[in-house]
């Protein structure tokens, strides 16, 4: 493999046809096959952001209805509050991946938008939501200017608070888990 394209050397291109020269700019033909697998992959990893929450909510809650059985040892109300810990960390963690990955691909393709001249309405279609809602005459309201992530990350940490609560319950006041 060449390199070329990249200031540091670190971007590698395929030798071959498919190949652009470093003083050449890309033409619509270079640039349309990144274009389809940038959206591809943004596509992709706008989901995964938005499954890991819905996942890691079932598990919380499947956890929850151990830690807080009065029928649950204390040992398991341990273990399952550890583990909702666990998946609060982790789950955030990858919401946060996936966002950021996310994010990236979106900007790459405003770049090739603008690189393309793709334009509707006056705007690229990968600008940020409320640039593309407002040249169609779509305002946000309140509720929609708040990010969602942002939510699911306070919702997830919360999940996360809750279970140390239980840890520390268990230890101070076993009593009020029984019947």
């Amino acid at each position: 493999m060449a390199n070329r394209g990249s200031v540091n050397g670190s971007v590698q291109f395929p030798d071959g046809p498919a190949a652009v020269a470093a003083d050449q700019a890309p033409t619509m033909a270079d640039l349309m096959p990144v274009y389809s697998a940038l959206a591809t992959r943004r596509a992709t990893f706008d989901s995964l952001m938005w499954q890991t929450p819905a996942l890691a909510l079932t598990a919380q809650a499947f956890l929850f209805t151990i830690s807080l059985s009065p029928s649950s040892a204390d040992v398991a109300r341990y273990i399952a509050s550890a583990l909702d810990i666990i998946t609060a960390v982790v789950a955030i963690q990858t919401m946060a991946k996936h966002r950021y990955n996310e994010l990236t691909d979106s900007l790459l393709l405003e770049d090739v938008e603008r690189q393309l001249r793709i334009i509707i309405r006056g705007v690229h279609p990968h600008a940020r939501p409320d640039v593309r809602g407002s040249a169609v005459g779509n305002e946000q309201g309140p509720l929609c200017r708040r990010k969602s992530f942002r939510l699911w990350y306070l919702s997830l940490g919360g999940f996360g608070v809750a279970a140390g609560v239980v840890i520390v319950l268990t230890a101070l006041a076993p009593q009020l888990f029984s019947n």
